[in-house]
């Protein structure tokens, strides 16, 4: 399971209890998953059934066309959410 502490200073989770942050993430099973910089989390298609937050770095939304050429839709960055609603943490390594 995640720190509560990792996410103590993030803007969603100020004024939470430690107690209580402990028992949400129990309650959520929130854990943290490191991806390698330029890894593909999820690709077209991929049914997501969680969603992340960041915890370090950014996540890169990316549209490929028939050609393979790849246009940047959007960047997540650390502290913000990605995916569908909770339970797990995302950090990529340095």
């Amino acid at each position: 399971m995640i720190e509560p502490s990792k996410l103590a200073s993030l803007p969603f989770f100020q004024g939470i209890s430690p107690e209580d942050m402990t028992k949400l993430l129990e309650e959520l099973d929130a854990r943290e998953v490191f991806y390698e910089k330029g890894s593909f989390l999820v690709h077209t298609g991929d049914k997501i059934m969680a969603a992340g937050l960041v915890l370090s770095g950014e996540v890169h939304i990316l549209r490929e066309d028939f050609w393979g050429s790849r246009a940047l839709v959007a960047q997540i960055p650390s502290g913000a959410f990605s995916g569908k609603p909770m339970p797990f943490w995302i950090q990529r390594q340095k």
